[in-house]
């Protein structure tokens, strides 16, 4: 594939053409077949078909292994990232799927799988594989939300919780740099040369059209486009607090502490790759701050309402 790029200098404008060798480009594993068969209107319609499908399915494995707060929690996370357009978007649908069906696996395999670093380094690969570099860390917060939520007793472990978003962060960049390498031994296109400079790029500061962006300006950038949702929410849990008078309970810390780091695993991102997070904030990146909505809920469910006990629907 191809791409124009336009670089800003000393007032001039000069137009390159280079190879996008450095992503897999995996959703041609199944886009091309079905433009044989589809036109690009009815893909779009078979991808919103695909979200409603797996929308239901989460929903009712959420109310009913989980908790009905958790099923409503999600519901309204997914649609504070627009998740009801996201299937007019053919190049964003891969990653919203993997999120979907990887934590439809998480809570319905939850007692089965032996080795969730397996499972996550799995999830990381498949992720770089057949995404972007989109709202990609999704793939990894919400699985891993619903992975402590499922836990049966209080054995929360900072050495799991790194272990686990390093087996995701693991096969996610072996995936990537592998293609990197392959493209450059097969095609001799500079590919290595061309992704080393690409992140460094990606993570400073210069955005050329839009001047210097700081992590400060990339964040603000981002949370502005969930600000509604979250204010929202915000009311939402005041009444409810207000009508049914919670009050504050005794809280695992170090459960509360993991569940505030996975919180912040898109601020993070966000912060190291400030020009990215900022350039591409209103398209897709935004997106992975759906964790941050969805972890409000969580943070409040624990401080005023668990009992204890998994609130399951019979």
């Amino acid at each position: 594939m191809y791409e124009d790029c336009f670089v800003e200098e000393e007032n001039r404008i000069y137009k390159e053409e280079y190879v996008y060798s450095r992503y897999w480009h995996g959703y041609n594993v199944y886009l091309r077949p079905l433009l044989i068969i589809f036109d690009y209107l009815q893909i779009e319609i078979l991808s919103g078909i695909i979200f409603l499908v797996l929308f239901i399915i989460l929903e009712k494995v959420i109310y009913e292994k989980v908790g009905k707060f958790f099923a409503l929690a999600m519901m309204f996370s997914l649609f504070s990232i627009s998740y009801h357009t996201l299937w007019l978007s053919v190049a964003l649908v891969p990653t919203m799927i993997i999120m979907m069906v990887a934590t439809i696996i998480v809570i319905t395999k939850y007692e089965k799988i032996k080795d969730f670093g397996v499972f996550f380094f799995i999830i990381g690969s498949i992720t770089n594989f057949f995404g972007w570099m989109n709202f990609q860390f999704n793939t990894l917060t919400i699985p891993l939300m619903f992975f402590y939520l499922k836990k049966k007793d209080d054995n929360f472990s900072f050495k799991e919780f790194f272990k686990l978003c390093f087996m995701w962060g693991l096969g996610f960049g072996i995936t990537w740099i592998s293609k990197w390498v392959i493209t450059d031994i097969l095609y001799d296109t500079n590919t290595i040369k061309n992704g080393i400079m690409q992140v460094i790029y990606r993570a400073g500061e210069n955005t050329y059209e839009y001047g210097n962006v700081n992590a400060i300006k990339s964040l603000v950038t981002n949370l502005v486009y969930i600000l509604i949702p979250i204010f929202i929410q915000y009311l939402i849990l005041i009444f409810d607090n207000m009508f049914k008078f919670r009050k504050p309970l005794k809280i695992n810390k170090k459960e509360i502490i993991i569940y505030v780091l996975i919180l912040l695993i898109p601020f993070i991102t966000c912060i190291l790759f400030k020009n990215h997070s900022y350039l591409h904030a209103r398209s897709f990146v935004y997106r992975n701050f759906i964790i941050l909505v969805f972890n409000i809920f969580v943070l409040y469910y624990k401080k005023f309402i668990d009992n204890g006990k998994k609130e399951v629907s019979n």
